[in-house]
């Protein structure tokens, strides 16, 4: 552990998670705050909660923030004649007022602190505003490229809306002290992208808890609650994302059962796309061979998993999904289950074809069905690769080793050093 105990604020502004509520992105911000925590640092979380920016030393009880300038008459009335003019000329919406009011937010609750820390979204600047009102250094964690995550989302932009988007996020990430990328091919696509300082760019992978999912389960009741019996057992873990290739699984299952009528489909989570995906299986006669079981918190999340033969991660092979670090995945490992993955550079980094799981092709139904039918006729092969797993999580993947990663990033910003220890 460091000797050096800092006071670090933890902030989001546009891409905000709501800690109330399950989500990968929600493990993911309380495993750091929590594990960063754990360490003997202060943070306080300064996030937009329930649509107020909000403040919490503990992730449970939040206090609304109080503001400097950003509330006072003179700044709204500034702020109602720009937003107007805004309008009528329908010019690029920026988010300056919003990020004005999110760094007055930060001053105020964050003063004292050493070092700020932001989960980063599209046009979150205020974090970096309050850095330099501050004369604090800031990092940037990206998880994953968010430009091109709203390109498959199909969400439409004027092209004055995606230059100003795309100037404004190479501004962030020039000033940024330092940023984190999830996967090193993140790393590099953002260094080449916005041709960065590679010496200020680090790889941290995500992790998993893994007390919860090193834990035996009730496999026998985990069944009987499901009232899926003895019969095999298929499981994704998701929140139903276009990212997420449910569609893509649920046609390789549908291939599947075509030939194994007896195994199950396990689909863990919830999300936009659920009602969709659910049509779908009903449409291909899967309604009584797929369960959709919903959210689960992650130690109902690990008994679902204590049941499943093979856990799947698939992609359609996007660049945007190339960037990923799938939480899902580390889980999966922790958990001991054999693996079928979709190709993508950040999954074969983590995954080693037929000795830590099964690599197929991207966006190919047919080719991801053969692999998880080949899986299921293995049943030695599929012992070895969980076990094999499993051991690499507990090595590589924990996160107390991310934790201790970033740690050593925030120090170095600190001291203007560029190596996290390894």
């Amino acid at each position: 552990m460091s000797n050096n105990r800092l006071k670090i604020g933890y902030i989001m502004q546009a891409d905000s998670v709501p800690i109330d509520v399950i989500s990968g992105p929600q493990l993911h911000v309380k495993a750091v705050v929590c594990g960063l925590q754990a360490r003997g640092h202060q943070v306080r979380t300064v996030a937009i909660q329930h649509n107020r920016i909000q403040w919490s030393d503990d992730l449970v009880n939040w206090n609304p923030a109080e503001f400097r300038n950003s509330e006072s008459r003179p700044f709204r009335a500034v702020e109602s004649v720009l937003r107007g003019i805004q309008s009528r000329l329908r010019l690029p919406f920026i988010r300056l007022f919003d990020s004005f009011r999110f760094s007055d937010a930060c001053v105020e609750a964050l003063d004292g602190c050493d070092i700020l820390y932001e989960r980063c979204g599209i046009l979150s600047y205020g974090g970096l505003i309050a850095a330099r009102r501050m004369g604090l250094p800031i990092v940037l964690e990206l998880n994953g490229d968010l430009i091109k995550e709203y390109q498959d989302l199909g969400i439409r932009l004027s092209r004055a809306q995606w230059v100003a988007i795309n100037r404004i996020t190479k501004l962030m990430y020039r000033r940024a002290d330092r940023l984190v990328a999830v996967t090193e091919q993140l790393r590099s696509s953002l260094i080449a992208r916005w041709k960065l300082d590679r010496s200020k760019v680090f790889a941290v992978q995500n992790g998993a808890d893994l007390e919860v999912f090193l834990c035996p389960r009730d496999i026998e009741a985990v069944r009987l609650r499901h009232r899926i019996g003895d019969r095999p057992v298929v499981i994704l873990v998701c929140s139903f994302e276009p990212w997420h290739g449910v569609d893509l699984l649920l046609d390789a299952f549908a291939e599947l059962t075509s030939t194994n009528s007896q195994v199950k489909l396990v689909l863990v989570g919830d999300g936009r796309l659920r009602p969709l995906m659910e049509r779908k299986a009903a449409d291909l006669g899967l309604a009584d061979r797929a369960v959709f079981t919903g959210k689960g918190e992650q130690a109902e999340v690990s008994s679902l998993l204590a049941i499943a033969d093979v856990a799947v991660v698939c992609h359609h092979g996007t660049e945007a999904e190339a960037a990923l670090s799938p939480l899902k995945l580390f889980e999966y490992m922790a958990a001991a289950k054999a693996i079928v993955a979709t190709a993508g550079p950040s999954i074969e980094r983590l995954i080693a074809h037929r000795v830590t799981g099964v690599i197929a092709p991207a966006g190919n139904p047919k080719e991801l069905a053969r692999a998880i039918a080949g899986l299921l006729e293995a049943d030695q092969l599929r012992a070895s690769l969980g076990q094999a797993a499993r051991q690499v999580a507990i090595e590589r993947h924990s996160w107390a080793r991310t934790v201790t990663k970033l740690e050593g990033v925030l120090e170095g910003a600190l001291r203007g050093k560029v190596r996290p220890p390894s």
